[in-house]
């Protein structure tokens, strides 16, 4: 009994401090890319005008409300950004332990082992060092499922409420919540003795219906999302990985790591990060897959230790399970919603809960062998997990947009303009508004000013006469407005593959037109990254960049 009381202090706070060693050095090492700085703006807006900015965002209003308080208080510095993301994993560590300790009383190991594996786990590391919301949709599941437990268990209306509430918190948090809310009624129907299960489903249903009732008035915006094509770019990203090979790439991607989709930054670099040839790189990300596939076929064939589980294995696997596979369905059947890497924070909370029961059943085996195997395993987790969090950290980081960024800082003033093109605007204005750069700045499409992190190219160049007629526009302006100031026109481009420069040739030749020839401010590389062009007066040009 003592030494199950020292546990709930002792683990919890081992657990942390370890989450804590792999997440906190380096957090402000890299700047904020695009995702992060589109938060940051939308966050300034203040909570009404955020209902209206996101409605070209595909994700609702709660990540950037608390995000807006949060740098009211501590700032919108690198690491005061990622701090709250921070929070939320190392919360979530916390909480699977806690969920664990619910789920699986009578196990010793179960609770320190499924935390030990979410606080080492590359991809929840990973996201707990960047400012977006996902792991706050881990906290939100882990919470969500020791809630509906103890609600199935016990059958008080308190606990259904909690199990409402934390729904709703998902519902507004990510649209991923929306495949939790079947997982309620199904898991009281499925997990439920015959006797107690019209009662379950009662509460079950009840409190699904209430979080859709108070999720009821984000409907029309999420149907506007849905229809304004500001998810186009993951048909795109899915298409990256074979449709037949999504599942084990998740499975991957929750173990140890391995090769991530391009789209994943510092992750999809970590082989560069070790120096490792792609031979030991595949023992090492196999691995992973391997100890994953140990760990759960050891408690899907043993009927004693589901015995000794009761329902609460079930539970947990209908939490792991259903919320990859629904959208992953849809994706083959309908449209393209899944991402490898993106998603599987929800469901990584049910996974390390069925490895830690996993673990637990044989480190209490009667024999030796077993409880040695068992801890070899462990230890070699923790190895290949800690060798892939070093590559996390060693990763090669870009300083491109940042150094663009403090260039428009020290010579952009009041009378100048900033013309972004695309996507180009969010980091920059990131860095310019923690500056009170005074220098105007204009989006092109000007449209692309209510989003800057997204963009539908294609439809802008299916109609080329309006796009030109746009970027005349544009131009004029500009010249008007330097003709008044004296001020210089800042372009900020990017070196990418098609479509976007074709969009972007439109707007330099109005410019050309209508201001004259352009000089190259800053290009570090000439087919690649973030470059700096300028439209101005021959007695304005001292002193500018080169």
């Amino acid at each position: 009994m003592e030494a199950r009381r020292a546990s709930r202090w002792v683990e919890p706070l081992a657990l942390v401090s370890l989450a804590l060693l792999v997440r906190v050095p380096g957090l402000d090492r890299r700047p904020l890319w695009l995702d992060e700085a589109c938060n940051v703006l939308f966050a300034r807006r203040g909570l009404l005008e955020v209902l209206d900015a996101v409605r070209w965002e595909g994700n609702p209003p709660l990540y950037y409300w608390l995000l807006g308080l949060w740098t009211e208080v501590l700032g919108d510095s690198e690491w005061a950004v990622r701090a709250l993301p921070l929070l939320f994993g190392v919360l979530s560590v916390v909480s699977t332990w806690r969920t664990a300790r619910a789920l699986f009383p009578g196990s010793r190991h179960a609770a320190w082992i499924a935390g030990l594996l979410v606080a080492l786990s590359p991809l929840h590391a990973y996201y707990s060092r960047e400012g977006r919301v996902y792991t706050l949709t881990t906290l939100v599941a882990s919470e969500l499922l020791l809630a509906l437990h103890r609600a199935l268990d016990r059958g008080v209306w308190r606990d259904w409420l909690r199990v409402s509430a934390w729904l709703v918190t998902g519902l507004y948090a990510h649209n991923y919540a929306l495949f939790l809310l079947p997982v309620v009624p199904l898991t009281a129907l499925v997990t439920v003795p015959a006797d107690q299960r019209r009662r379950a489903l009662v509460g079950a249903v009840a409190s699904v219906a209430t979080a859709a009732l108070v999720y009821l008035p984000w409907v029309p915006t999420l149907l506007f999302q849905l229809q304004s094509g500001v998810g186009s770019w993951v048909g795109r990203l899915f298409s990256l990985v074979p449709a037949w090979r999504h599942p084990f790439a998740s499975m991957e991607a929750m173990g140890v790591g391995g090769v991530f989709p391009p789209y994943l930054g510092e992750l999809s670099q970590l082989p560069e990060g070790l120096s490792l040839g792609s031979a030991s790189w595949s023992v090492l990300r196999w691995t992973g897959v391997a100890l994953l596939t140990l760990g759960l076929g050891s408690v899907a064939v043993s009927r004693r230790a589901l015995s000794a589980v009761g329902p609460s294995i079930t539970r947990v696997a209908l939490f792991g399970l259903l919320p990859l596979a629904i959208p992953y369905v849809w994706s083959l059947l309908a449209s393209p919603i899944y991402l490898v890497g993106r998603y599987e924070l929800p469901s990584l909370v049910a996974l390390a809960l069925l490895l830690g029961a996993s673990a637990d059943m044989q480190l209490r085996s009667s024999s030796v062998t077993r409880r040695r195997a068992t801890g070899a395993v462990l230890a070699l987790w923790v190895v290949a997990a800690a060798l892939v969090l070093i590559a996390l950290h060693r990763a090669p980081v870009s300083l491109l947009e940042r150094t663009v960024a403090r260039i428009l800082v020290d010579h952009a003033t009041a009378a100048d303009v900033i013309v972004f093109p695309d996507t180009t605007r969010a980091v920059p204005e990131y860095y310019l508004g923690r500056a009170s750069n005074a220098a105007a700045r204009v989006s092109f499409p000007p449209e692309q000013s209510a989003h800057p992190g997204w963009i539908d190219p294609h439809a802008r160049l299916s109609e080329p006469a309006e796009l030109v007629e746009t970027a005349q526009r544009t131009a004029r302006r500009l010249r008007e407005h330097v003709e008044v100031s004296g001020g210089t026109v800042y372009v900020v481009d990017w070196n990418r593959q098609p479509p976007l420069p074709a969009l972007n040739v439109v707007l330099h030749r109005a410019l050309q037109a209508e201001l004259g020839p352009e000089s190259i401010a800053f290009m570090p590389h000439p087919h690649a990254g973030p470059y700096l062009t300028l439209f101005a007066p021959r007695q304005n040009r001292d002193g500018l960049p080169r």
